[in-house]
């Protein structure tokens, strides 16, 4: 029977329940997740919940993207993405704190 972990936390929260999934996860399990950048905030965590699940012989399985670890085309393509991913919230964060900024100037 699966087990589900669950959580909704910010990005810079303690991830209770991931530690908790990763804790648990066992030998031949699979590690589901519903999207790349709701697993891990940057390609260093990433890449650090990837080996901790290569430990252990857990796969990892990405829904949004059909990805799965247990291949090779499966983990080049979740190491690219996951790059792909960081530069798209390094961006956001960019616009984010210019647009704070310009609001910042035109308050006089």
């Amino acid at each position: 029977m699966p087990k589900i972990f669950q959580e909704q936390v910010s990005s810079v929260a303690v991830r209770i329940q991931l530690e908790a999934a990763l804790d648990f996860a066992r030998e031949g399990d699979v590690l589901v997740a519903t999207k790349l950048d709701r697993l891990a905030r940057s390609v260093a965590d990433l890449m650090t919940i990837i080996n901790t699940l290569e430990q252990k012989a857990v796969g990892l399985r990405i829904l949004n993207l059909g990805m799965d670890t247990q291949t090779p085309t499966g983990k080049l393509m979740l190491t690219v993405l996951g790059g792909v991913a960081q530069f798209e919230r390094e961006m956001m964060l960019e616009r984010q704190r210019k647009a704070s900024l310009g609001q910042g100037r035109r308050q006089v």
